[in-house]
């Protein structure tokens, strides 16, 4: 929170789209969350990811947006860390967000 002035709601926001994610990649990997590697995190698992919070969830384009953004965060972090698969990381921070409507407030 002090280095980059984030939120509590922020931090728990990141916090829980990163737990969703890697809950996914270990259903679909039919492994531990602890087992898993970073070869496993690929940007097919990401959209698939994306797809599956808004056709099994329920969420809509703006929630689905937050929590690729809460991903992009986390690659971005990776990228730093581990250039040998900088390839792999360039592809996820490539999915686009999806277009969503502004809604203007009409009680003001």
């Amino acid at each position: 929170m002090q280095a980059r002035g984030a939120s509590p709601h922020t931090i728990r926001a990141y916090r829980d789209a990163l737990r969703l994610f890697l809950e996914h990649l270990a259903q679909q990997q039919h492994r531990g969350v602890d087992r898993l590697t970073l070869s496993d995190v690929t940007s097919q698992q990401v959209l698939d990811f994306l797809l599956g919070l808004e056709t099994h969830r329920g969420n809509q384009a703006v929630t689905r947006n937050l929590r690729l953004a809460a991903l992009r965060s986390w690659v971005r972090h990776l990228l730093r860390h581990d250039p040998a698969h900088a390839d792999q990381y360039a592809r996820i921070l490539a999915v686009p967000a999806k277009r969503t409507l502004h809604v203007q407030p009409d009680y003001l």
